[in-house]
């Protein structure tokens, strides 16, 4: 599994990437050469960061056979107090039921007026060998939150307790690393690079030996809902929000790694599973991924046969000057010519309204004169929410007939656009325009 944890954060600012030019096919001989193709790399002005994640402490306890639970560990040292430790040490140490289970306690010893008390997080681990005493080793790694922390945010420690846990737990079974003293007087040591590390850059990795390399990391919290798979259209292009390929790694899922060179703003969703040689679902959800960490936004195919319009955000956009300055770099055409004003894109945006088609939009206007890039025009405005697509819907006004075998009679119920049936045809939009200009269709 894959998350991009140290992507950088991503404001108004728009990078193209060099350009280069693709073969078309049949399939998209209307579709994709409008324009020579360019890789797109442009953040959302909705996009929202990552919420911030700290651990105020983390701390090592175990159950002493003489004392009972007690705690040895703690970073930093003094912020657990004994008489915190023993009102929850029931609940850091528990009965063995709980083993291996993560727990999540309140530590309500703590009064501070307004102060919300921490939360502490654990998973208790139980090594049963008739070498210990009892029986039985019990130990705990346990990592301290802020109080006013959701408990809907917990899952991104779960699972660092949980690998902190059985990393220790291995260590111990393969060299008794907990049971020796020498090696016992490292967990300190670990302990503050987990915690330090965490907090830095959230993630970490500890080379502990030869054998053994802890890898940590905390997963951000988005304050959205993930995106559904049935969303991500076979028509819809994705246009990389970040570089890509700088973030390509062996460690990455399969499915990851073979897309991520076809995502360049101009293939469409079943282009790339056809060039990747990928299942259409598998795709579709690794677009998924990338679409809810905000590594990519959904755009429509550039063809200058459409049409778009503004929509209600056109008015931030006309008070937002970080973004202004973000549209000025992205849309120019050519970096050693002067880019163009704000004022003049921001009127040529206004221009735009349905029943222009982009073919007619730039003759009238001839936004090379001005040092614009008409694609990269649409492409800011339509990520940034400035602009919206105005699509078509064929209906069928009585049977039709003479139907094409390419074009299923369904796709004339009004509910499906002339993308979607291009795409999923193979047909060009002229060849689609075509046939829906009889008066059968409306």
């Amino acid at each position: 599994a894959w998350s991009p944890w140290s992507l950088p954060t991503r404001h108004h600012w728009c990078h193209l990437l060099p350009r280069r030019s693709t073969a078309t096919t049949g399939e998209e001989a209307d579709m994709s050469s409008a324009t020579p193709s360019a890789t797109v790399t442009a953040a959302a002005a909705s996009v929202a960061a990552p919420k911030q994640l700290s651990i105020k402490s983390l701390f090592f306890a175990e159950f002493d056979n003489t004392e009972g639970p007690r705690l040895v560990y703690q970073i930093p040292a003094g912020y657990v107090s004994t008489e915190e430790f023993d009102t929850v040490s029931e609940y850091v140490i528990p009965k063995q039921n709980l083993s291996g289970r993560v727990t999540c306690v309140h530590l309500s010893t703590q009064h501070t007026p307004g102060v919300q008390p921490d939360w502490m997080l654990g998973n208790p681990i139980c090594l049963s060998h008739t070498k210990y005493q009892r029986n039985a080793l019990l130990f705990n790694v346990c990592l301290l939150l802020d109080g006013s922390t959701q408990p809907s945010h917990f899952r991104c420690y779960e699972s660092v307790v949980q690998k902190l846990a059985r990393y220790i737990a291995a260590l111990e079974i393969e060299s008794d690393f907990l049971s020796n003293p020498q090696t016992k007087k490292r967990i300190p040591v670990l302990l503050d690079q987990v915690f330090r590390d965490l907090n830095l850059t959230s993630s970490c990795r500890i080379a502990v030996n030869e054998s053994n390399t802890w890898h940590l990391r905390l997963e951000p919290v988005w304050s959205h809902q993930p995106p559904g798979v049935s969303s991500i259209h076979d028509h819809l292009v994705p246009v990389p929000l970040v570089d890509l390929t700088s973030y390509v790694s062996t460690e990455w899922d399969l499915v990851l790694q073979s897309i991520t060179p076809h995502i360049d703003g101009n293939n469409y969703v079943k282009k790339i599973y056809h060039l990747s040689a990928i299942d259409p679902e598998s795709v579709k959800k690794a677009l998924q991924h990338l679409l809810y960490y905000h590594c990519i936004a959904l755009s429509d195919i550039f063809q200058f046969s459409n049409s778009y319009r503004v929509t209600r955000h056109i008015h931030s956009f006309a008070q937002d000057e970080a973004m202004q300055k973000a549209c000025c770099t992205a849309v120019t055409l050519s970096q050693t010519k002067p880019l163009p004003q704000f004022p003049l894109i921001f009127a040529l945006y206004c221009q735009l309204q349905p029943g222009i088609t982009l073919y007619q939009f730039g003759q009238q206007h001839k936004l090379h004169t001005f040092n614009i890039d008409i694609r990269q025009f649409i492409t800011f405005g339509i990520v940034n929410e400035v602009l919206q697509r105005v699509h078509r819907y064929p209906l069928a006004l009585a049977s039709p007939k003479d139907t094409p075998a390419a074009i299923p009679a369904q796709v004339t119920d009004g509910k499906h656009t002339f993308d979607e049936i291009c795409t999923s045809t193979g047909l060009s939009h002229a060849a689609v325009a075509h046939y829906f200009s009889s008066s059968i269709y409306k």
